[in-house]
């Protein structure tokens, strides 16, 4: 029996009771042989009662359950509602082992931006997902052999420049090297393999000389090329010369040999001429020494013997004079038979 056919019966009998039916109760009895039917077997208001509450349980049951389902306001919500995936993701999220404020939880599952998310990632430490920095490598070697870094502060530069902070920074060109030493007329050995030049490096800074071209006033000259640096350490001599055999060469230890074929880049005996260091073109010169070596010049003069700087003269300004000028006193043969000079060395005082 439906609910609300229970509902009506009641009423039925509450409104006869009121009203007093001229019936009496007894003619609701059965007759004989009529049987008795439970669903008719009606004898006291009691047991109407009790037939309504009993007669449909599971229907009765259910009423208690939609009731309840009907109060819950968000159930047709739950199947549409957008964030219902998500959830899980706020779970993994919250139970991550890397969350370490909750605050930051919120504004992962807040965050309408992705790129918000990500930064919140960095932020709690997210494992950097890039290539390793690599540190530069620290010189291997004495300073002077490797180039100018931040880890390398006493690395080398090439001329008119001086290693500063890390970093090569442009000095003075001028006078960056200086002329000290011209052997342009020896004697013991073939002129053309037994000339040579001294330079010194008056800076700070280890210096590179490829690229310095070293010419005469004839406008011959020669580039120093090589495929690693060719290096002068700071506040120290080096020779550059036309043949870097020791055995027909007089002896001398060169830095750079420049090319030997006749009649390139020779050095006047008894006529003026001139040594020129530049970079390549006379707006970058380094140093230029013109001497004399006509008889009576002031500049010294003398068949196996180098022109030699004053110690008192070692700059790119004062070995323009003659007079800091003077013959090489002393041998560099460790047999004392050969040409006067000090090639790669500090000059002796002049005499």
């Amino acid at each position: 029996m439906g609910v609300g056919r229970a509902r009506r019966l009641a009423a039925l009998v509450c409104v006869a009771l009121v009203a007093g039916c001229s019936y009496e109760w007894d003619g609701l009895r059965p007759l004989p042989d009529e049987g008795t039917d439970a669903s008719v077997d009606v004898r006291a208001p009691a047991d109407v009662i009790d037939v309504i509450d009993v007669a449909d349980v599971s229907i009765v049951s259910d009423v208690a359950d939609v009731i309840d389902a009907s109060d819950v306001a968000d159930v047709r919500d739950v199947p549409d509602a957008s964030d219902v995936r998500d959830v899980a993701d706020v779970r993994d999220v919250i139970d991550a082992s890397d969350v370490v404020d909750a605050s930051a939880v919120i504004d992962v599952a807040d965050a309408s931006d992705a790129s918000a998310v990500v930064d919140v990632a960095v932020d709690l430490g997210a494992p950097d997902v890039g290539p390793p920095d690599v540190p530069p490598t620290p010189c291997a070697g004495p300073a002077m052999t490797c180039a100018c870094s931040t880890v390398n502060p006493g690395g080398y530069c090439r001329p008119g420049q001086a290693c500063t902070a890390g970093a090569c920074v442009a000095t003075t060109l001028q006078g960056s090297l200086v002329i000290t030493e011209i052997m342009n007329d020896p004697m013991t050995v073939i002129d053309d393999l037994g000339e040579w030049v001294e330079v010194y490096n008056p800076g700070a800074t280890p210096l590179d000389l490829r690229g310095v071209r070293i010419g005469n006033s004839r406008m011959e000259a020669s580039a120093v090329m090589a495929s690693s640096p060719v290096l002068i350490a700071p506040m120290s001599y080096a020779v550059l010369s036309r043949n870097g055999n020791t055995t027909t060469n007089g002896g001398v230890t060169v830095l750079y040999a420049y090319p030997v074929t006749p009649g390139v880049l020779n050095f006047g005996n008894t006529s003026t001429d001139a040594v020129i260091l530049d970079l390549g073109a006379s707006t970058t010169e380094i140093d230029r020494v013109t001497f004399d070596g006509a008889t009576g010049s002031l500049w010294p003069r003398s068949s196996g013997r180098a022109k030699s700087l004053r110690p008192t003269a070692l700059n790119a300004t004062d070995n323009d004079l003659p007079a800091s000028w003077c013959s090489a006193p002393a041998r560099w043969s460790p047999t004392m038979t050969g040409d006067y000079g000090s090639p790669g060395a500090a000059n002796p005082a002049c005499p």
